[in-house]
């Protein structure tokens, strides 16, 4: 049988424009509080809050330990209180951190478990055909982002803790809301049942996650290491806004998981399928280029200005990455635990490796080079790879 286009009906369709749509609200969030905070505070300490976010970003699968990856195949435990473990991590950490000083650390944690948990919701949404809540949610975090980043602007406030604590904020009330929703009580007598989401599948599941975040994010770790945080703030000035391509990209991608699991996919059809992938997300990054070399940087001040030997790499790497969340989706869904771990993480690996060659010799520029080299390389490897026949095993390992 040949394989047929995953969103074969009518909810697929509504659950991949629902969640392509808030993923473009959060990119179009970002767009603007790249735009202040660059405005404000200036290359050097945007990169501090930048690098405090990435931290957040790579933290977040961690802490969902996989249950998020693992609720999109509709095959995850206890999917009503699926959100439980990730507030037991989040109180504990950020009482343990702010007990002893570390604010900053307190911040990254909580930011980190607003991810986790909009990120469970989101799976289980997909899974249950129901994405009101993980709407509704995602819509409220990031109008706080929106407006609290333009207050922070208005009132001329340099202090990058500030600015950075905006996205630490919201946890309280995602707290309460989750927990209102889902009905999950604190049991101290039984640990299982407040971990109970959490299974052996859904920690593999955490691994490959947390491959898949760290091949998209851990340049940008590494910048500030080799580089410096100049360089990371430069780099991040255009990277929060080509990244628009990848947030529509993972959104389409977790919309296909259910859809991939039925029917045929041989090396061919995902080959073909990439190909077409590619090509739509290339051309998207076409308009995106012009209007961060002739909208954005202008808007950022002349500080910026050397930006912009980053636009076309990084737009292409967008382009790449967004391509690759399409194949990656299609492992996720038709292969086993362990392949799909392996994948992602080989991912971070090849990642790794080509920024960390690059960015001593050519700083942000290497950075964006070596993105663009890893992930198409992760594409060929990923289509060539693909088993012949792919069954649904998701607990076979």
């Amino acid at each position: 049988m040949r394989f047929k286009t995953p969103l074969r009906s009518r909810r697929d369709t509504t659950a991949a424009a629902a969640t392509s749509g808030v993923a473009l609200l959060a990119a179009a969030v970002a767009f603007v509080a790249n735009i202040l905070m660059a405005r404000e505070l200036g290359p050097s300490a945007r990169g501090e809050v930048a690098w405090v976010l990435q931290s957040a970003y790579v933290l977040a699968p961690l802490m969902a330990l996989g249950v998020d990856r693992e609720s999109l195949r509709g095959v995850g435990r206890h999917l009503q209180s699926a959100h439980s473990h990730v507030w037991l991590i989040a109180i504990a950490s950020v009482t343990i951190t702010v007990g002893l000083g570390y604010y900053v650390a307190a911040i990254c944690f909580a930011t980190a478990a607003i991810g986790a948990s909009l990120s469970i919701e989101r799976g289980v949404g997909m899974a249950k055909g129901s994405l009101g809540t993980f709407l509704w949610l995602q819509v409220g975090v990031q109008l706080w982002v929106l407006s609290s980043t333009v207050g922070l602007f208005l009132l001329d406030v340099d202090d990058p803790e500030l600015w950075v604590g905006v996205y630490a904020a919201p946890l309280p009330i995602v707290l309460a809301l989750t927990l209102s929703l889902r009905g999950w009580s604190f049991n101290p007598r039984n640990w299982r049942q407040n971990f109970g989401p959490v299974s052996s599948t859904s920690i593999r599941y955490m691994f490959g996650g947390f491959g898949s975040l760290m091949a998209s994010r851990v340049e940008r770790l590494i910048l500030p290491v080799l580089a410096s945080t100049e360089a990371l703030g430069l780099y991040v000035a255009v990277a929060t806004a080509s990244e628009m391509l990848v947030w529509a990209g993972r959104g389409l991608g977790e919309s296909r998981v259910v859809g991939f699991m039925g029917g045929s996919l041989t090396r061919v059809d995902l080959a073909k399928r990439a190909v077409r992938d590619f090509i739509f997300f290339a051309l998207l990054a076409v308009p995106l280029a012009a209007g961060i070399r002739f909208l954005l940087l202008p808007l950022l001040g002349p500080s910026f200005e050397p930006a912009s030997v980053l636009i076309v790499p990084l737009c292409l790497a967008s382009a790449a990455w967004a391509c690759y969340l399409q194949i990656s989706s299609a492992w996720l869904a038709r292969g086993s635990v362990g392949q799909s771990m392996k994948l992602d993480i080989g991912a971070a690996v090849l990642t790794t490796v080509c920024v960390a060659a690059l960015i001593p010799s050519l700083g942000a520029l290497g950075a964006a080079l070596g993105c663009l080299l890893a992930y198409s390389i992760m594409i060929i490897v990923a289509v060539r790879l693909l088993p012949a026949e792919i069954e649904d095993r998701d607990h076979c390992e």
